[in-house]
């Protein structure tokens, strides 16, 4: 494995710079420090993934917005000899992603920093098309769908995970009205690049349409998420995810928002940590072929 690389903002769209600057800066940090932990939040999830990517040996894969890398390496040891190559564009990420690999002797499993909306891969190079919660966060997301379509072979397979809408994922739920305790938040376009920017169907089954990917298939996915160890845990992840609705905050009442937050914690918590209920798409379609 290649050793851990400067970040180049070069190779991503304008339109996307808000994302890189976000993934690449404190959120990036985060992500990183809690990678074991936001592992096992998403088990479930991870799970399904896994099991209608159905990697075979020799199999070429692209992971799409792998971040930390645990999905790349297990594709990788499926695919035996076959290449994988995660992808995203957090370097602060990849480096974690990196290490996994070295750790774990993976050596088919490769990691590149870049926008998978406007990447220069090569044509017709991928068998399968994967994403874990990666894919949400493309400023245009039918010429991203669309450049991954370019990447795949005609007889190649997308399957990714993404979020439903954030009503039904009572894990950011519980954040949201702890945090924000009636007070109006500030308005956010429900297409925006984002955790939940693609928890419409209609909206998905009309991206990948336009994208050149066929016969989408949408499966729900709804399970017990495990939040935290204990409620102390869970706050520091659940603030540290619901930052942005105490900007603007006096500290006496953040104060308040974040002890309403614990106390929803305490209220969860069970002797096998504190858990709350997340809803998810596994979505799959196919390339069909090119016009």
């Amino acid at each position: 494995m290649s050793a851990e690389r400067s970040i180049d903002p070069t190779n991503i769209d304008p339109t996307n710079t808000a994302q890189y600057e976000l993934w690449n800066g404190a959120m990036g940090q985060r992500w990183a420090h809690e990678a074991d932990q936001f592992d096992r939040m998403i088990a479930p999830f991870h799970q399904a993934l896994i099991a209608a990517v159905d990697a075979r040996p020799g199999q070429r894969i692209l992971d799409i917005g792998c971040g930390t890398g645990t999905t790349t390496c297990e594709f990788a040891q499926h695919t035996v000899d076959g290449p994988v190559l995660g992808y995203d564009i957090a370097e602060i990420l990849l480096q974690v992603a990196r290490r996994r690999a070295a750790s774990g002797g993976i050596g088919n499993a490769d990691f590149q920093q870049g926008d998978a909306q406007i990447a220069d891969l090569s044509s017709d190079s991928f068998d399968l098309i994967a994403s874990r919660f990666g894919s949400m966060f493309f400023a245009d997301p039918i010429a991203a769908f669309a450049n991954l379509r370019r990447m795949s072979h005609d007889d190649g397979r997308l399957v990714i995970v993404v979020w439903r809408e954030v009503r039904q994922n009572k894990w950011m739920m519980h954040i949201i009205r702890a945090l924000a305790a009636g007070r109006t938040l500030p308005p956010r376009a429900p297409d925006a690049p984002g955790p939940f920017a693609l928890a419409d169907e209609d909206r998905v089954r009309s991206i990948l349409d336009q994208a050149g990917w066929v016969d989408p298939q949408f499966t729900p996915l709804e399970a017990e998420l495990f939040v935290g160890e204990t409620p102390d845990d869970a706050l520091t992840r659940g603030v540290s995810l619901g930052d942005w609705i105490l900007e603007g905050v006096d500290a006496s009442e953040r104060a308040s928002a974040v002890d309403r937050l614990r106390a929803k914690y305490a209220e969860l918590a069970g002797p096998d940590g504190v858990r709350a209920t997340g809803a998810a798409w596994l979505i799959t379609a196919n390339a069909g072929a090119s016009s």
